[in-house]
């Protein structure tokens, strides 16, 4: 699963309905399952009937996993986990590109957000590579 580099998200394990009421645990484990975070209870709660959870938040890149542990040693593993850059803010430039007004004035092409201010500029190049405004062959971002 991917999850954004700083978005919380909530991870889940079933421990069984039995197992409610019970001390829960978690570590983060690295990809190649050698320990990135020690077992800690903090920020473990339970939804009922088993099901014990966390809220997460990752402020660097990881890539590994998420073993929950109870005192009757029951383990769970969630994952893989795949802490991303922010890609949220990327989606919402190319929506405001594809939706958004542009002009060319010169030889320059000229990407705008909802209110207006410039949020992309391109040097455009004719097919010979002279700088144009007529039929353009190719952009470079200043």
């Amino acid at each position: 699963m991917l999850i954004p580099k700083g978005f919380y998200i909530t991870l889940t394990a079933n421990f069984g309905a039995r197992r409610t009421g019970k001390t829960v645990e978690y570590q983060l484990l690295n990809y190649d399952l050698t320990i990135k975070q020690d077992y800690t209870d903090e920020g473990v709660f339970e939804l009922g009937g088993g099901i014990y959870g966390v809220r997460l938040s990752f402020s660097e890149l990881f890539c590994g996993y998420i073993r929950f542990k109870e005192v009757e040693d029951v383990l769970i593993l969630v994952g893989p986990i795949s802490v991303v850059d922010d890609f949220i803010s990327k989606i919402a430039t190319i929506h405001s590109v594809e939706t958004g007004k542009w002009e060319i004035v010169e030889n320059k092409m000229f990407f705008y957000d909802e209110e207006g201010e410039v949020l992309l500029t391109f040097n455009l190049f004719d097919d010979a590579g002279a700088p144009t405004s007529i039929r353009p062959f190719k952009r470079e971002p200043i």
